[in-house]
């Protein structure tokens, strides 16, 4: 409990200690060790009530009271998961506000040495003795005071040796990246033997002295971020050492460090969000290589984010234009691997400590409190609006609802990626509307109908006759329309019509309880928003309803999947609603959870946070399903469905909805507006500007395959796999790499000599060679993860590996000779990013 101030007379604060004492020797006594708070609030003649009101009047500030057991009031503060992580003494002191953590921090850091006021003693009195006036007096202590200090026996052992009290085996170099960092002034002795007119003032950073590297290759492709972690600026007799070179401009001396150990390199971070361009000029600063800031920026790109977005630059030693960003990314891998999951997580982690319940982190005992830590969507303004597309896999189906341009739309002010990186394949074969060629057709020439345009008189016929009453349409067919508040009208009126018996589930809110800091569950649900769990879900056996929520992706309870409601599970002890059992549509869906007696699955209520500050809400993520927004259903095949056009407000909606059918036969319209079906002429025009890709030239193995026989060709395939685990799935369906006699691997990322079995082919043998084993003069990259390259062999083919080259070393490569049917000798050579061309054109010649 929390004890608060209140302004009660001594006499009240009297009878509160008295009260209290008898209760404070029983504590003391061994015997009471065994018993519980309520026995010895008997033994004291007091009740639970009484005792935290004494508690309250004794205290003349906020206090915490932990729940503990009588055996373990002495023992200090202390918390369980911390005690897992942190094998030693604990004593944690609980803060209520900002002053008091503040006091708590300044009385530690000020507290006195034990010891020193001993020694200050037998100083003051020699003082005294030795000391003509009090000025001499003060001036010793004084001295004695600033110059020692008492310390523990370990420290003192440790300085009387000459041992380090601290070290690292990295250097650690932080590198300002501000566009107006702070800066040292030179040294006074120096500024006293300058003119009044220079300007030559302030010491050079590191900044400066990587804009003066050598003009060498070496140093010339380097990013400071580079510099920094592998060169040293050197001093003194240092500037004669071997590999010394000096700086432009006369500012200093620059060596490569040695034995491989780059320094840590430590920099200012801010947000992307709140301060892009902070962010993008200490991006471009640290990875992208230059001598000046102005080669950050261009008159076109005047800004850090517009050059790193779009900019190109050609770097020292090569013939070719590169973008920025590709660049920044490859030398920012070297320095900051998952950088954005972890500050995104730390992000979050501010974000949402507000709500985090303190005292159940460090009262002794478990809570029952669970706060996530993901906030919810916000609550959409337009009634419109829809929720995330499932599928979007075709170009004139419906982009994203807070997309704000369909994906293969240019925007002038970005770079082309679409038209320059992507080609387009059209699929010929109908598989939705495969057995009504009509229909198939009309929908064809629907999906790419303009706004102005008409349509023509057999497709007008032909819709026309889909055109059905409400009244007449199947129940049990899905309803389609455009607004969430058609549907919602629809699976309520659907639920009466349908069902008798209907269950109102409320949703368990729980919100913090000043008093005791625990969540308290409420009288009744709050008022939650429109992308929020439900504050009451109305439901029946027998309904159709689908999931809001994922539950679990891997087993294919996933937002979206529909199914029908067969049982409502209720608690022994207060009939409350504990779980649903669902009939999946899908047959694969939540098989690894059906029980085996009713093949159902069961879900519990989900947990999130809503708006309010501290409340948490606990409810079934489900929802009645007899309809369904024309965004939620696209992807789905049915064989029939009842669309309503009347609200379309979007290109592509009345496509979509009405393509969801196997054949006209199953559609069935409630309304038939022909302005309502349109495309998006942007769309239109950006498929006709992109490039048509050639199957042919997409696939010339299986060409070649097709043309030659099999004894006038003889395969050989290189591909980079990023990680042959990962990837060994696709290697095996891919359409080319499976016709390959010799398929040659680089970036395996193997480790050790244990090959799983997963990563054999049929028919192949594997022959590889480890990153570690590739380097003898470079145990940096020796020690690396990453790397290795691997062939597979068709086992037909007799071939053998020449494990050991003369004079060849630090390469990572491997060589086969093939006997039959061929005669060549195979050498898979990967050269990483980050080896120079000098060293590795030097091994491999």
């Amino acid at each position: 409990m929390i004890t608060r101030p209140s302004e009660d007379d001594e006499l009240e604060v009297e009878t509160a200690k008295n009260k209290l004492r008898p209760l404070n020797q029983l504590l003391n006594e061994p015997e009471t060790a065994s018993m519980s708070l309520e026995q010895l609030l008997a033994r004291c003649k007091l009740t639970h009530a009484e005792y935290e009101r004494y508690l309250n009047k004794m205290n003349t500030r906020s206090t915490i009271i932990l729940k503990r057991d009588p055996k373990d009031s002495w023992i200090n503060g202390y918390n369980p998961h911390l005690l897992e992580a942190w094998n030693s003494n604990i004593d944690i002191s609980f803060v209520l506000d900002a002053f008091g953590a503040a006091n708590y921090l300044m009385k530690y850091i000020s507290k006195k040495e034990g010891g020193l006021s001993e020694y200050l003693k037998t100083v003051i009195e020699n003082a005294h003795k030795d000391s003509v006036n009090e000025c001499d007096e003060m001036r010793a202590v004084m001295q004695a005071y600033s110059k020692k200090r008492e310390i523990s026996a370990q420290e003192c052992v440790a300085r009387a040796c000459g041992l380090h009290m601290k070290q690292c085996s990295r250097a650690v170099i932080f590198i300002p990246t501000d566009d107006n960092p702070v800066k040292m002034s030179r040294p006074l002795s120096v500024l006293d033997n300058t003119t009044p007119e220079s300007s030559n003032v302030w010491m050079t950073s590191l900044n400066d002295k990587y804009k003066a590297r050598p003009e060498t290759p070496e140093y010339e492709e380097m990013c400071m971020a580079d510099f920094a972690a592998t060169c040293r600026i050197v001093y003194g007799q240092q500037t004669k050492g071997k590999d010394v070179l000096p700086l432009l401009n006369e500012m200093g001396f620059v060596q490569r460090r040695k034995n491989d150990k780059p320094a840590i390199i430590r920099f200012h971070r801010c947000s992307q969000e709140k301060y892009p361009e902070q962010y993008y000029g200490r991006l471009l600063k640290l990875y992208l290589p230059h001598r000046s800031d102005h080669e950050l920026k261009t008159p076109s790109l005047p800004t850090y984010q517009a050059f790193y977005g779009a900019g190109c630059v050609q770097l020292p030693g090569t013939d070719r234009l590169e973008y920025v960003q590709h660049i920044v990314k490859r030398n920012r891998e070297k320095y900051e691997k998952n950088s954005e999951e972890i500050e995104s997580a730390v992000e979050e982690y501010e974000q949402n400590r507000g709500v985090t319940d303190e005292w159940c982190n460090l009262a002794p005992e478990s809570d029952l409190v669970r706060l996530p830590l993901v906030e919810q969507e916000r609550e959409r303004d337009n009634e419109n609006e829809q929720e995330d597309v499932p599928d979007y896999s075709h170009f004139y189906q419906l982009p994203p609802v807070r997309q704000s341009k369909p994906l293969c739309v240019h925007d002038p002010s970005e770079i082309d990626l679409w038209r320059e990186h992507f080609q387009m394949i059209t699929l010929t074969e109908i598989m939705r509307q495969k057995d009504d060629v009509v229909f198939a057709e009309m929908l064809n020439r629907i999906r790419v109908k303009g706004k102005l345009d008409e349509l023509c008189e057999a497709d007008r016929n032909l819709l026309s006759q889909a055109i059905t009453e409400p009244a007449l349409c199947p129940t049990d067919a899905l309803h389609i329309f455009a607004t969430n508040k058609e549907v919602d009208a629809h699976n309520s009126a659907t639920l009466g019509l349908l069902h008798t018996h209907i269950i109102d589930i409320h949703a368990d809110d729980y919100r913090k309880d000043p008093r005791t800091g625990r969540m308290a569950l409420q009288d009744r649900p709050f008022k939650g928003g429109k992308n929020e769990l439900p504050d009451t879900l109305k439901v029946a056996e027998g309904a159709r309803v689908m999931l809001t929520r994922n539950i679990d992706i891997q087993n294919g309870l996933v937002n979206g999947a529909f199914g029908k409601l067969l049982r409502v599970v209720y608690s022994e002890n207060d009939q409350h609603i504990i779980k649903l059992g669902l009939k999946m549509d899908n047959e694969t869906s939540g098989k690894n959870t059906r029980t085996p007696a009713d093949d159902m699955v069961y879900i519990e209520r989900a947990e999130e946070n809503l708006k309010q500050k501290g409340v948490v809400r606990r409810q079934f993520p489900v929802k009645l399903a007899f309809a369904c927004t024309i965004h939620k259903v696209q992807g789905m095949t049915t064989t029939s469905a009842v669309v309503s056009l009347k609200s379309i407000f979007e290109p592509g909606m009345a496509y979509v909805a009405v393509s969801r059918v196997t054949s006209l036969s199953g559609l069935y319209l409630l309304d038939m507006e022909e302005k309502k079906i349109f495309t998006n002429p942007e769309i239109t025009a950006a498929l006709e500007n992109m490039r048509q890709a050639n199957l042919d030239d997409m696939m010339p193995l299986l060409h070649v395959r097709q043309t030659l026989s099999r004894s006038e060709v003889f395969t050989i395939v290189h591909h980079n796999t990023e990680g042959l685990p990962a990837h060994i799935n696709d290697i095996k369906n891919h359409h080319e790499l499976c016709l390959a006699d010799v398929l040659c691997l680089t970036e395996t990322h193997l480790r050790g000599s244990f090959v799983a079995e997963s990563l054999h082919l049929e028919n192949y043998s594997l022959f590889k060679r480890n990153r570690h084993l590739s380097y003898t003069n470079f145990p940096q990259m020796a020690n690396r993860s990453g790397g290795g390259v691997a062939v597979y062999v068709k086992s037909d083919i007799q071939v053998h590996e020449k494990q050991y080259i003369h004079n060849v070393t630090d390469l990572e490569f491997l060589a086969l000779k093939v006997e039959a049917p061929v005669s060549a000798l195979i050498a898979v050579v990967y050269r990483p990013p980050d080896y120079t061309l000098r060293p590795f054109l030097k091994n491999l010649s």
